[in-house]
């Protein structure tokens, strides 16, 4: 049996163009109705939580575990946080238009792993399947030829003229194939993906929390890279796979920018109402859903750290301002909701 790169110009990739086309129009139509929603909402803290949650999912991809809050900690330092892999993954997102050289990708894995860091790998690379360890699945390209394969990929990367999202997923594809370095090798594919992701538009901020999904479906991830890298180059399997993920992703941040434009909408609603501290704080608790929808004099007193009286005078004066209003009776005690 013949591996995908034993084949003679293995890297031009085959794939059923009009499967993909149909595939990539749902998603690019996605794509923009997500940064139509973003540029009205903002989406600065959505984004540092979604790379935060990206970088976790791609160490546990590769079985290596982080500790959320540290990833997130060092997220907001930005360039001062103090571990080189998160300032290199900030990096390829927010220097997205930053040349891909061999430099930057010699950084990139000399951050993550310190096994031969700055050297291409000068072993064969053998990987094996995880449910029956002796039996060998895939090996990647000869040590000897990495250097000018390695060149090549990073050629077609920067001049390709193919569809940002759909070079995203062979990008990720031929990365895995090379296996270039000893180790590290899934999570520097997929930081090339990030960035090539942020390059496929001209927003800049990367909103697309694929790696999430991997992380959800692992071993039907590795399996679908598996079964093409054993085959003669035809990808289309892969892709579709790939622009699915993605389609699932902006799915899940389009829920959370929609439910954030509505509770801008409804701010805007009660931008007249002359609220105090406090009753702000109860209207920002409704629309963010820490009050539920049909709420207690308990429950704001339990937002507000204060006693049952309190809640009830907060509550009357929130119905006086038109904000709340009381709900039908029903039950042993009065609810409130928004007006």
């Amino acid at each position: 049996m013949l591996y995908v790169h034993q084949y003679p110009d293995w890297t031009h990739f085959r794939y059923d163009s009009q499967a993909i086309m149909n595939a990539l129009g749902l998603v690019r139509r996605t794509q923009g109705k997500l940064i139509g929603l973003a540029e009205i909402c903002g989406a600065q803290e959505l984004e540092a939580e979604i790379i935060t949650q990206e970088i976790a999912a791609s160490f546990s991809i590769d079985h290596h575990d982080l500790n959320l809050e540290d990833i997130r900690a060092d997220v907001e330092k930005r360039a001062k946080a103090s571990r080189n892999f998160i300032i290199n993954s900030l990096g390829a997102i927010q220097n997205a238009s930053t040349a891909f050289t061999t430099e930057r990708l010699f950084n990139w894995h000399s951050a993550l792993s310190k096994k031969n860091p700055f050297r291409l790998r000068n072993t064969d690379n053998k990987i094996t399947s995880g449910n029956a360890p002796a039996e060998l699945s895939f090996v990647g390209p000869h040590h000897e030829s990495l250097a000018k394969l390695v060149e090549k990929f990073i050629a077609w990367f920067e001049t390709s003229p193919l569809d940002g999202i759909v070079k995203a997923a062979i990008a990720q594809f031929w990365f895995l194939t090379l296996r270039p370095f000893e180790e590290a090798n899934g999570r520097l594919a997929r930081m090339i993906t990030a960035m090539q992701l942020v390059r496929s538009s001209d927003f800049g901020k990367y909103l697309y929390p694929i790696n999430s999904q991997i992380l959800a479906r692992r071993d039907e991830y590795m399996s679908i890279l598996n079964k093409a890298q054993r085959s003669s180059g035809d990808i289309t399997e892969w892709i579709l796979w790939f622009l699915q993920r993605l389609q699932d992703a902006m799915e899940e941040t389009l829920r959370t920018l929609t439910a954030k434009a509505s509770q801008i909408q409804q701010q805007q609603r009660f931008a007249g109402a002359a609220l105090s501290v406090r009753q702000q704080m109860l209207l920002d608790a409704a629309l963010s859903g820490k009050l539920p929808q049909l709420f207690s004099a308990k429950d704001v007193a339990l937002i507000l750290e204060a006693s049952h009286d309190t809640a009830l005078r907060e509550i009357q004066g929130m119905i006086s301002k038109g904000v709340f209003k009381a709900a039908p009776k029903g039950g042993r005690s009065q609810k409130y909701c928004l007006a």
